[in-house]
């Protein structure tokens, strides 16, 4: 398990968050089964228009190409300008 901070453009509330992971979650591309995401914590910087959320990783797979995988999929996530680093 290990924890990585989400930061994505656009997103406002942490229901779109909680959202935006399930769908990672259950993404047949990028996921497949490799890892399990769960929300930790999020907050929402107005002035910046960002939405932050810390997401813990349990994960079965190698961690550093899975991230990659979830930052370029188009198939979870198309619109959202985001950024993984690790906590």
């Amino acid at each position: 398990m290990e924890k990585y901070i989400f930061t994505i453009k656009g997103l406002e509330t942490e229901q779109d968050m909680e959202d935006l992971i399930g769908e990672i979650n259950y993404c047949e591309f990028c996921n497949n089964d490799a890892f399990t995401l769960y929300l930790k914590d999020f907050s929402y910087d107005a002035d910046n228009d960002i939405g932050t959320g810390l997401v813990e990783f349990h994960f079965n797979e190698d961690i550093d190409e899975k991230i990659e995988e979830i930052l370029y999929c188009e198939f979870c996530h198309t619109e959202e300008e985001m950024t993984i680093t690790k906590y």
